[in-house]
């Protein structure tokens, strides 16, 4: 119980002084941190400033009851725990209570071992949520981390070729001119070379962008031998440095999926 409570933030409303110093003290020493109201108005202000995991409260109090206070509770959170205490047990006060989704009830007075069994049996189920909540946290945060390390895998096989024949290029232009060599029709290949390569890599980063983007991932119709030879284009450095030859039987339709993510993580 100690490990569980240890790790629950507890919000305790309570009007009456002597009952609220005593189980306040009770509950500090059990609890991770807790925050005392003295009345219902309080115990709202309280509750969105301070963002508890549970919620004890009285019933019967000034200003505001514990009743409409957790109302208006439940009107923002429909999940938190709420655990009324009262010295009255009437049938219009329980039915009350369901209806606005109270959680637990504990009578006056307060048998303290009680209280705090109440509050461990929904700490507990608090806590698996939050454990819940950061697996799932770590677990997409590990899934992120792996779809970029491959997106950037491939964006640099996509890239290393084409960058190798700009800097293959641009070494003969300057070794050439060096050597006094260097002739207008080379020097006019060479550069419609650079040229075209530079489209093909500003066209991989189009590519790439097109398929990681939401307003691009959308259903649509198109023709898969295009998107086929599209991909094959892109793919077209990675083919020739492994020596493959794509030999394609495919006809020539069309379908309604999205497009930018077929083969992606090719």
């Amino acid at each position: 119980m100690k490990e569980i409570l240890s790790q629950i933030r507890l919000l305790y409303v309570e009007d009456d002084e002597s009952i609220r110093a005593v189980l306040s003290r009770g509950l500090k020493r059990r609890v991770k941190d807790i925050e005392v109201a003295i009345d219902g108005e309080d115990g709202l202000e309280k509750y969105l400033s301070f963002k508890p995991d549970i919620i004890v409260t009285d019933i019967k109090m000034p200003k505001m009851s514990g009743l409409e206070m957790s109302s208006k509770i439940r009107e923002i959170d429909s999940t938190i725990p709420i655990i009324i205490t009262s010295a009255h047990s009437e049938s219009d006060t329980l039915l009350q209570a369901i209806e606005i989704g109270i959680n637990g009830y504990v009578l006056k007075p307060i048998d303290k071992d009680k209280l705090f069994q109440t509050i461990y049996n929904y700490a507990k189920v608090r806590v698996l949520e939050k454990e819940i909540k950061l697996k799932d946290k770590q677990l997409i945060v590990q899934a992120t981390e792996l779809a970029l390390a491959d997106l950037i895998k491939n964006i640099s096989h996509q890239w290393r070729q084409p960058l190798s024949v700009i800097t293959t290029l641009a070494s003969i232009i300057n070794m050439k001119n060096d050597m006094d060599e260097l002739d207008s029709d080379f020097m006019k290949d060479s550069l419609s070379q650079i040229i075209e390569t530079s489209e093909n890599l500003s066209n991989s980063i189009e590519f790439f962008y097109n398929a990681t983007s939401k307003v691009e991932s959308r259903k649509s119709s198109f023709n898969i031998l295009d998107t086929i030879n599209n991909l094959l284009l892109k793919l077209k450095s990675k083919l020739v440095e492994h020596n493959i030859e794509v030999i394609l039987d495919i006809k020539d339709f069309e379908i309604n999926s999205v497009e930018n993510i077929i083969n992606i993580s090719i």
